[in-house]
């Protein structure tokens, strides 16, 4: 029994010499890239720093490494080291997520100036979101100064484009949880309106007794358009086009029906009491003449 635990000590030593050797030779194998990447997701920084120094010193080149490297070197204090890594990579390959990490660095080093310049860097290649910068410890003593604030605001707003852009909250006054009445004011459905994907899509989902549909609504700065898709239980689907005019959504949709071409026209209108009003209109010669569809008026629902 002895024979053999010796047997398998001397197993893992040379093992864990023949690693070594093959990342001083420039070989990294699976192995070792599965026990970096498991170290890593684990937060066990020692053992990162270890399993990344070791791919680092095989490939130099590696930039995911070298930017994993400086990450565990930061969390165990080493931002001098960190930040060694942080450049190198950000000079490879400029990016939001390496500016940040070396701004991070920096700011942990009491660079405030470079920490700042960076954090330029980070707004200019991309953005990051608010809370990532924010709940990063290393800025915890430049959180009280203004331009701290406006660069985590520029950002914010180079991450998340559509909130930075006016044209995607043109459609907001439809936002809400609606009772849907008919022109007699009874209620005939339900709709809850909600944006999503960071503010960038406003998504409908409309339910009846028997009836149920969705859509998506999004601005597109390619066209200065408005799109909706609508579909349906029924199988229904509608492309419309359109945009907002007096203060009022207005989409059009081309459609063949039942071997003829029909225009399909629907608007949007908010109403002092905040409410809004749906109006769906269909043409059959072109848009010189309009026949009425449905008059709808979405009221907020009242807290129960």
């Amino acid at each position: 029994m002895m024979q053999f635990h010796k047997l398998i000590l001397y197993s893992i030593i040379f093992g864990l010499a023949a690693a070594g050797v093959l990342a001083q030779t420039g070989i990294v194998t699976s192995e070792m890239r599965i026990k970096a990447n498991e170290d890593y997701i684990k937060k066990s920084w020692k053992e990162a720093e270890k399993d990344y120094a070791a791919i680092v010193a095989a490939e130099p080149t590696n930039t995911g490494a070298r930017y994993r490297h400086g990450i565990a070197l930061l969390e165990l204090g080493s931002a001098k080291a960190a930040a060694a890594e942080f450049d190198s990579v950000f000079k490879a390959s400029p990016n939001a997520v390496f500016a940040l990490a070396l701004a991070r660095a920096e700011a942990a080093m009491g660079n405030k100036k470079k920490a700042f310049d960076m954090l330029k860097m980070v707004a200019k290649y991309g953005g990051a979101n608010a809370d990532t910068i924010e709940n990063a410890a290393e800025f915890r003593d430049l959180k009280g100064l203004a331009e701290f604030g406006e660069l985590v605001k520029s950002a914010d707003l180079a991450a998340n484009p559509c909130k930075a852009d006016p044209a995607f909250r043109q459609f907001d006054f439809w936002l809400g949880e609606w009772d849907v009445h008919n022109p007699q004011g009874i209620v005939v459905g339900s709709s809850s309106i909600t944006k999503d994907l960071e503010g960038c899509v406003i998504n409908e989902h409309y339910t009846t007794p028997t009836y149920e549909g969705k859509s998506i609504n999004i601005y597109d700065r390619s066209d200065s358009k408005w799109h909706q898709t609508w579909v349906d239980i029924k199988g229904a689907l509608n492309e419309y086009t359109g945009g907002i005019k007096d203060g009022k959504m207005i989409y059009v949709a081309n459609e063949r029906q039942n071997g003829r071409d029909v225009m399909l026209r629907m608007t949007f209108t908010p109403l002092e009491d905040g409410s809004v009003r749906q109006y769906g209109e269909a043409s059959f010669d072109g848009g010189m003449t309009w026949t009425m569809r449905y008059n709808l008026r979405y009221t907020k629902k009242k807290d129960k």
